[in-house]
């Protein structure tokens, strides 16, 4: 679950660290008396580079500021429809750092990091730049951590002071939230010697969201297919490509995306099922509701891949036949394998538009050449 830069903010503000003064704004007529002149208008998206897509602007008047809003609002950026805006006093800075906490998958630790070199994509900026420290999560963040983090540094001695009093905030909020990130880019150093916080990300882990109330009804940045799949209680994702995915599993579906990619097609949304393949109740509701939404997206083709030991290929197979009375214009690959397999084939075998194999590499080609027009 990423958060939008305003409710980052919103935390960093809450564990005391300094953000610039702002509004939210959902259109043009929010009142901009408060703040001081310029301001920075920011679109509130969960996408990267958003900057140099004009999803940031300066304003110099009250004027000028709600224009602005009032063009970007309901705009898209990178395809992505702009719904909010921050409004936030410009910070006057010298210059801008790069301090980031995440959950380092590869080494299993959290990984502590800096820079002196703020303000892009911590991708962009040489290795050597960066200063990172491994902490130990049975222990937390101490002293001689930040020390080590902040010693090869060229900032003054009352910086290094500052920033040493942020980092166990960040590291806090990181433990607090169940984050996976939490992302201060650019931290400004203003013309008063003061550190700010100009940006921030924060990335909760979704299995934490039941700790977490006051984030459960939160905006999450869903597409409309997004949203329809969470109500369905399966994890949907919309890609824009023309072979639509629904698996019957997280590594399932690696690997028939992959798969599929290996042959040249081109990925559209994505589904996976997870345990709703148990819940016999509900699974007919459940496969008509993932076609229906797929199918607003318009794919070239749908393929559903699936391999049972537990659950039933069958009771699958008959979900799919109910869901695609609605969908027999769309080609839909099926390749099922595993627990009754056979009584599955036999229910999908003369469906018009239908293709059924219990060969993974056979269906994700056929997919392949579906969505090609073969």
């Amino acid at each position: 679950m990423r958060l939008y830069e305003y409710m980052s903010k919103k935390i960093l503000s809450d564990y005391g660290i300094p953000v610039p003064r702002g509004v939210l704004a959902a259109d043009s007529s929010v009142s901009l008396d408060n703040l001081n002149f310029p301001v920075v208008i920011k679109a509130q998206i969960l996408v990267g580079g958003r900057g140099k897509a004009g999803g940031i602007k300066i304003a110099n008047s009250s004027e000028e500021a709600k224009n602005i809003i009032k063009e970007m609002i309901r705009s898209k950026i990178k395809d992505i429809e702009v719904q909010k805006v921050l409004v936030e006093e410009k910070a006057d800075v010298l210059k801008e750092l790069y301090m980031g906490i995440y959950l380092d998958r590869d080494h299993s630790t959290e990984l502590l990091m800096f820079s002196e070199y703020g303000g892009v994509d911590i991708e962009e900026v040489e290795h050597e730049k960066i200063f990172k420290v491994e902490v130990n999560p049975l222990i937390g963040i101490q002293s001689f951590m930040i020390r080590k983090l902040l010693e090869k540094t060229n900032l003054e001695k009352n910086l290094l002071n500052e920033i040493g009093q942020i980092v166990p905030k960040i590291y806090k909020i990181f433990n607090d939230y169940d984050a996976l990130l939490v992302e201060i880019n650019p931290l400004g150093i203003t013309k008063q010697g003061q550190l700010i916080a100009l940006d921030a990300k924060i990335i909760v882990d979704d299995n934490a969201i039941f700790r977490h109330k006051d984030l459960q009804n939160l905006e999450r940045g869903m597409t409309e297919f997004e949203k329809k799949t969470s109500e369905l209680n399966v994890t949907g994702v919309e890609v824009t490509g023309d072979i639509a995915v629904i698996t019957s599993g997280a590594g399932c579906l690696m690997g028939t995306i992959d798969t599929i990619k290996s042959y040249g097609g081109n990925i559209g949304p994505v589904i996976d099922l997870g345990g709703s393949v148990f819940q016999l109740d509900k699974i007919n509701d459940t496969i008509s509701g993932c076609i229906s939404a797929i199918k607003k997206l318009k794919p070239k083709v749908i393929i559903f891949n699936a391999y049972f030991q537990l659950a039933r290929c069958n009771f699958l197979a008959e979900a799919i036949r109910v869901g695609l009375k609605e969908c027999n214009e769309i080609p839909v690959v099926v390749r099922l394998k595993g627990r009754a397999d056979d009584e599955a084939e036999k229910i999908l075998k003369d469906i018009p538009n239908v293709y059924f194999t219990k060969s993974f590499e056979e269906a994700c080609e056929k997919a392949v050449q579906l969505a090609r027009g073969a």
